[in-house]
């Protein structure tokens, strides 16, 4: 015996201490049609005495039943059908013929029905004719004179029927364009017989097995186009041959290949771009990004983008030591000449023989710095000031000659 679920609410009278006070308010629940809260009142007044009365059970047998059929029509108020219909199987096992239970279980079949006839009708207003039709159907079995369902299986069926019917045609004419040689209206046709009868149809398969050849093809195609550099044109064939066969891996790995090398191509000339505006240091990261792309095999773009890249870098630096020169800033001018000649291996014909130069004027520097030391020490101060002056006019950033003479001021 399944286990029913009944709905118990608040009792309208605080509560009974006697048999006959909660016999009488069972009585009260009865006549307005609280059954559950009835049969409770008659459980309290058969658990207050040892012999409870026939009429008390019969009045308690009674109210359980009215009890049992009054949840099974909340359960159809609530759209429960299956609950409702599984506690009308109980009551009419226990009462056959009795004629509520036969027209709530009508009442069951009718909800169930329309319930399903709104499924039927979303599906169809989704394009799902095949499955409307299903629903509508199924709706029919729980009640034949459902009119909606009626309607929305004849208008269901009127547009599967078309669909199939052009899905037939479309697929007769996908057999005979293949049989001729013209593969690209083949699949055409069988793509459209596809989406017409469905992806387990006959037309599905043909489709499938198509666009498999075709994308065999293709990446045959797309491979001559990378091994030629021809990058453009294996992107566009290989997207192809993967848009056709998704399940077909060598293209998907081509095509991933194929992808690194156009990204590496847009860094290069979005790098191209900022070496030519100067910004050499913002150029260094985006070739540094195309080694990362690359695996650290750098082509000749790179290599000669990175050259140009380091001889802008150079000619910048350049400019600076030219500067720091006509601020008589030997010293760094020189370390500047130094550093362009460790990073260029062309250009700046002029440097090498700066650098000698400046290496005279900073070792001349040097010797008067420190002679001026010495003078300092033996304190001869005359002597000290000059040197130090000398040391300046030689190179005015060595060491701290400048300020040791600013402070002689």
């Amino acid at each position: 015996m399944p286990k029913l679920r009944l709905l118990f609410l608040l009792p309208l009278v605080a509560c009974a201490t006697t048999e006959t006070e909660n016999y009488e308010v069972g009585d009260q629940y009865f006549r307005i049609g609280q059954f559950h809260e009835a049969y409770e009142a008659y459980n309290k007044a058969a658990d207050q005495t040892q012999d409870p009365s026939d009429e008390l059970i019969a009045r308690q047998a009674e109210a359980r039943f009215r009890s049992i059929l009054q949840s099974a029509e909340s359960h159809i108020h609530l759209n429960q059908i299956s609950e409702a219909l599984q506690l009308l199987d109980f009551a009419e096992a226990e009462r056959p013929g009795y004629a509520s239970i036969s027209e709530l279980r009508i009442h069951a079949y009718r909800r169930r029905a329309a319930q399903l006839a709104d499924e039927g009708e979303a599906l169809f207003d989704d394009g799902l004719a095949f499955e409307a039709q299903e629903k509508y159907a199924e709706s029919l079995k729980w009640n034949k004179e459902n009119v909606e369902a009626q309607r929305g299986y004849e208008a269901a069926s009127r547009v599967y029927k078309d669909r199939y019917s052009r899905g037939e045609r479309k697929y007769f004419e996908g057999l005979e364009q293949d049989s001729e040689g013209h593969t690209g209206r083949a699949r055409t046709s069988f793509a459209h017989a596809s989406l017409l009868h469905g992806p387990d149809s006959k037309a599905s398969q043909r489709l499938k097995a198509i666009s498999t050849e075709e994308a065999k093809r293709q990446l045959k195609q797309g491979r001559q186009y990378f091994e030629t550099q021809r990058i453009g044109a294996a992107w566009v064939t290989l997207m192809d041959a993967v848009r056709l066969d998704p399940e077909n891996e060598d293209a998907s790995t081509m095509l991933a290949q194929v992808n690194s090398q156009l990204e590496q191509i847009r860094v290069l000339n979005e790098a191209d771009i900022h070496v030519r505006g100067g910004r050499s240091d913002v150029a260094d990261e985006m070739l540094e990004r195309v080694l990362e792309i690359s695996g650290n095999e750098a082509d000749k773009r790179l290599e000669m983008m990175r050259e140009k890249a380091s001889f802008q870098r150079a000619l910048a630096d350049y400019r600076i030591g030219r500067a720091c020169e006509l601020d008589s800033q030997v010293v760094r001018a020189r370390d500047i000449y130094i550093q362009i000649l460790a990073d260029n291996s062309y250009g700046f014909e002029d440097v090498p023989m700066r650098v000698e130069l400046l290496t005279r004027r900073v070792d001349t520097a040097k010797d008067f710095y420190n002679q001026a030391l010495a003078a300092q020490k033996a304190g001869d101060a005359e002597t000290y000031r000059n040197m130090l002056a000398k040391s300046i006019e030689q190179a005015g950033d060595y060491k701290d000659a400048l300020q040791r003479f600013a402070a002689l001021q």
